[in-house]
């Protein structure tokens, strides 16, 4: 089932609580705040089925904190990817700082705190349950906070799937082929998460799940 909100209808005064509110309810519950004061517009699409995908537009500078007392009141353990489309940003979680821009794709992990600033962003998001993609790609908890590095093999494939799954409507298709099309993304996600560049420890983590 695909869920679609946006601001236009509101009056300014309610835009950013009810984007807010829309984002976490059916996403990731994190506190978030504007930048700057005046107009805002945003808008957030939410697909549900074998794997729930997301995709946000927030037309102002704002910052998303998941912070210890937030994760304490809304446990949470699963992983996102987050795919940018446009705007620019930074991602801090873990001791890790990284700089995002459109092209860019990020890993975090809603169990430990991360602060995300972002600036006309939108961004393709793909929830991760934490025990499937652990499974799968074991040390994919040494990239919270980190982009993943483009030039690495299968990140081309998986940016145009990315690309392609937000407007996959699973509902006109084949159960069959919608839960096909989902585990095939989420095994070029596993895939390039692997083939990810990493320190001695991170292979050795790697190696020992498998």
């Amino acid at each position: 089932m695909k869920e679609t909100f946006t601001t236009d209808h509101l009056d300014n005064r309610h835009r950013f609580d009810a984007w807010r509110d829309a984002v976490c309810s059916r996403l990731i519950n994190a506190e978030a705040r504007q930048v700057n004061a005046g107009t805002f517009s945003g808008s957030f699409g939410y697909s549900m089925g074998h794997v729930d995908i997301a995709h946000h537009v927030s037309q102002t500078a704002l910052v998303w904190q998941r912070t210890t007392e937030c994760i304490r009141r809304h446990p949470n353990h699963d992983f996102y990817l987050g795919y940018v489309r446009s705007g620019i940003g930074t991602l801090r979680q873990n001791d890790n700082q990284s700089r995002v821009s459109a092209g860019d794709v990020v890993i975090y992990d809603a169990a430990t705190p991360f602060d995300f600033a972002m600036d006309n962003v939108a961004i393709n998001i793909v929830h991760l349950p934490r025990q499937m993609i652990e499974k799968e790609a074991p040390a994919i908890a040494r990239l919270a906070g980190k982009t993943l590095d483009l030039s690495r093999p299968g990140m081309t494939s998986l940016k145009q799937l990315l690309e392609e799954a937000f407007v996959f409507n699973a509902e006109s298709e084949n159960t069959f082929l919608a839960e096909q099309f989902a585990n095939t993304l989420i095994n070029m996600i596993s895939v390039s998460v692997n083939l990810q560049k990493g320190d001695d420890a991170l292979k050795l983590d790697l190696y020992r799940g498998w």
